[in-house]
């Protein structure tokens, strides 16, 4: 995982919850202590072990603290060079061109990169369904990143999880339904 995603976790949490638990949270992680964090590289547990510790230090649940960090990262995500100069004027087209705009700009910068496939499943003026696979399973980090761009857009809407692989099933299908 890229080091830039930890760094806006630590705002993220320092944010809601306080820069103790932040220091908890990465103790309980072994986070390594790295001047270039930012631009290095960072195991996927040590991410894993951050959000496990939150939730046990905040009595949350990994969804919530996984959504609502998705939901900021949004804008840190859009504003790098690798979102391109996305011209997408509604939520609809800007995610269901994801994976052609933003995911070859992003792996020209970074080739080893491993980011979610999606595939979209129904799409009317009000609905969209599509599966998500993932190796790292970040449903609900991906659920945030959707509501991030919501709020970019101006667009509320709901979503929902039609399948999980939390819940057992193979894959995980995600509804987003726009809302009046």
């Amino acid at each position: 995982m890229k080091g830039m995603i930890l760094v806006e976790l630590e705002k993220y949490i320092v944010s809601k919850w306080g820069r103790v638990v932040w220091q908890q949270s990465a103790e309980v992680a072994n986070l390594p202590v790295t001047e270039d964090i930012h631009t290095g590289v960072i195991k996927d547990r040590v991410f894993y072990d951050i959000i496990s510790s939150v939730v046990a230090l905040r009595d949350d649940t990994p969804e919530d603290v996984l959504v609502g960090f998705g939901r900021k990262l949004f804008s840190t995500l859009h504003s790098l060079p690798a979102s391109g100069n996305n011209s997408d004027t509604d939520l609809f087209s800007f995610i269901l061109s994801v994976e052609n705009t933003v995911y070859p700009n992003a792996q020209r910068i970074d080739s080893h990169l491993q980011l979610p496939h999606f595939v979209f499943l129904q799409q009317t003026s009000q609905k969209l369904v599509f599966r998500y696979t993932s190796p790292r399973h970040l449903c609900f980090l991906c659920e945030g990143i959707l509501l991030g761009a919501s709020d970019y857009f101006r667009e509320a809407i709901e979503i929902n999880h039609l399948q999980c692989v939390h819940e057992g099933d193979d894959d995980c299908q995600i509804e987003i339904v726009k809302l009046p």
